[in-house]
């Protein structure tokens, strides 16, 4: 590997895992924003696949579209008559076979910050931004979002125009959006409103919509993936009554959030940068639960976790829902990986990155990472049942990778090689569990101690194995 990943192999840490309250499942993937390196490291730090890119390039939200293939935003920076500038472009990458596919698709602006792939419709899903004078007021130039599916041949086959769904307000827009370091001087442009400056695209194939989270208006959108309509929307630009964890209203939820993700109906998990300490007021980041109610016209916080500190990520960040019902959370500014635990609150495992050599302020700066798992997992549903003439198994399940559409899978329990039942379902999505009931006849089976072996075959063909004893009444 290249010098920092040989240093970043030797460094690595894991400072801390409580194995009682972690998941102690899977791997992660993760890139980092300003180094060219994409990589797959297990729960002890070990660096088990990389890739290195070619230089001045990098790969922005990485995520699986299923078990082996993972697709994200190129970004190549060149130079060109007016300075440098950044170019980029949709991949697919095989993590078994090293396939690199590199979609070329004619842009003005760019993509930036997160994409998905449907291996259903064979499109992408990725966030543009441009600069427009905004038809208000002409003297602002403003950043804005729109939302292209782009296809295998680089054609755009969908946009979603954010100008005309979600146009500026001067109210709403955070005064950060000027700064000389946000996104306007991607475009050469030192001042101008980066209004929306949205940071995820959360395609819910299952129900045929988007969440769109735009970080300087403290909001995030649910849209109509067929029509582009706005079906309601949470935050500063919202129309729903915010409500805290006690039921008080709050002007709003969450600040320069990121990572808005759906973990069940109408529930959502977002990634809030800043949220101040009452004692101290100290600046802090934390995961959130948000309950929202269309009927009731509510969005109220259900219950959240605060990274101790210094754990804190002023930029970037994200949360992810784990099937034990932890949160694995991106802490990007300090440089951590960490898994808050359900059962106490604490920290259930931590992984910790060495200063980088290169990299912008000294950091790797990991937008996010993604766990996964090799197979399957099974988990039997409340306490072992006794069977009787016709067994019956309470099952949760779980794909090996989160995934944003509901891919398919067969269930089956086996006793000494025979069959004795099997199921075709669909996963949920996202990691949601999903719930199964399957019923099988006992005649075969011996009277008092029986063993049988749940397997669970995902649409790749890879098959989860979960033994189970039990007793049989005769």
């Amino acid at each position: 590997p290249a010098p920092e990943l040989q240093k970043l192999r030797q460094a690595l840490c894991v400072l801390s895992w409580n194995k009682k309250t972690a998941f102690n499942e899977g791997i992660n993937l993760f890139s980092f924003r300003y180094l060219p390196y994409l990589l797959v490291v297990d729960l002890y730090g070990n660096i088990l696949a990389s890739r290195t890119l070619d230089y001045l390039t990098t790969l922005v939200a990485p995520k699986f579209v299923n078990s082996t293939t993972v697709t994200a935003i190129q970004k190549r920076y060149g130079e060109a008559p007016a300075g440098w500038v950044a170019r980029t472009v949709p991949i697919l990458w095989n993590i078994e076979t090293g396939a690199y596919v590199e979609v070329h698709v004619k842009l003005q602006g760019f993509l930036h910050h997160d994409m998905d792939f449907s291996p259903i419709t064979n499109t992408f899903l990725a966030l543009h931004r441009y600069p427009n004078k905004d038809k208000t007021s002409p003297s602002h130039l403003v950043l804005f979002d729109d939302i292209f599916e782009i296809d295998l041949s680089g054609k755009i086959v969908w946009r979603w125009d954010g100008s005309v769904r979600v146009p500026y307000k001067e109210g709403v827009w955070t005064s950060e959006g000027k700064h000389p370091d946000s996104d306007c001087v991607d475009f050469r442009i030192r001042w101008c409103r980066d209004w929306m400056h949205g940071n995820t695209v959360f395609w819910d194939q299952s129900e045929g919509v988007i969440y769109y989270n735009a970080k300087h208006t403290d909001s995030f959108w649910k849209l109509d993936k067929h029509t582009g309509d706005v079906l309601w929307a949470v935050g500063r630009y919202g129309n729903f009554t915010l409500l805290d964890v006690n039921g008080n209203r709050k002007d709003k939820l969450f600040v320069k959030a990121h990572g808005i993700e759906r973990i069940g109906p109408d529930l959502f998990l977002i990634f809030d940068n800043v949220v101040k300490d009452k004692k101290t007021a100290r600046q802090q980041s934390r995961w959130l639960e948000i309950e929202v109610n269309p009927a009731k016209g509510t969005a109220a916080e259900k219950r959240f976790w605060v990274a101790p500190w210094p754990r804190f990520a002023h930029q970037m960040g994200d949360a992810d829902r784990m099937p034990n019902g932890n949160t694995f959370v991106s802490l990007t500014s300090t440089d951590l990986l960490t898994e808050s635990s359900q059962a106490d609150g604490g920290i259930a495992w931590e992984l910790s990155f060495p200063a980088p050599p290169h990299g912008k302020g000294g950091k790797w700066w990991i937008y996010h990472a993604e766990r996964f798992m090799l197979t399957p997992l099974i988990r039997l549903e409340g306490p072992p049942p006794v069977l009787t003439d016709v067994g019956e198994l309470k099952l949760l399940v779980w794909n090996t990778v989160r995934v944003r559409y509901r891919a398919k899978g067969l269930l089956r329990v086996v006793s000494n090689l025979e069959e004795l039942a099997s199921v075709r379902f669909t996963f949920d999505i996202n990691w949601i569990a999903t719930p199964l009931t399957l019923s099988f006849p006992t005649k075969t089976l011996p009277c008092g101690s029986v063993t049988l072996t749940i397997l669970c075959t995902n649409a790749d063909d890879i098959t989860g194995e979960h033994p189970l004893t039990l007793r049989r009444e005769c």
